[in-house]
Parts: structure tokens; sequence; C-alpha cells
């Protein structure tokens, strides 16, 4: 299972995410979601401060749908809210 995480750049959690990173055997860190491929099956997105447009979500929900039972990458933003 691939696993990444998408956080911003020089905030309080990137320390941590690289400790997060770390524990889960050394997984991506992303600082920006258009860079993040369509490979990914969990992306943790932890103290992100940009909005991510709907076409994004779209554009990597069909691996998202694995992990979420078919409503994808939304429907975990929706949860987060």
């Amino acid at each position: 299972m691939k696993i990444a995480i998408l956080t911003t750049k020089n905030q309080w959690f990137e320390s941590y995410a690289d400790a997060l990173s770390e524990k889960l055997g050394n997984i991506s860190i992303f600082n920006n979601h258009v860079d993040i491929s369509n490979s990914y099956d969990i992306i943790f997105i932890l103290s992100y401060h940009e909005i991510i447009l709907q076409y994004w979500m779209k554009s990597t929900g069909e691996s998202a749908s694995k992990v979420t039972n078919g409503t994808g990458i939304k429907h975990v933003l929706e949860c987060l809210v």
C-alpha cells in the first residue's frame, strides 16, 4: 500500500510530519497537492493550508475509492471538515 503525507511547508506540523513519515517507513511528504500522483492509496492531509479544488479530488478519487468504499477523497475531506 502506497501512503503519503500532505502538509504545508514551514508550518508547525512540519517536524511532526517528518517523525510520522519515519514511523510509517519513510513515506513521501508533499507540500503541494498537485505534485501527488494517482498511485497513492492513502494520503494523510494534515495542517495543509491550500484549497483543494474538486477537479483534483476527482482525478485522484479512483485510487482513493479502494480505501473509502467507492466514495473517493471527497468523502475523506468532508469527514475532516
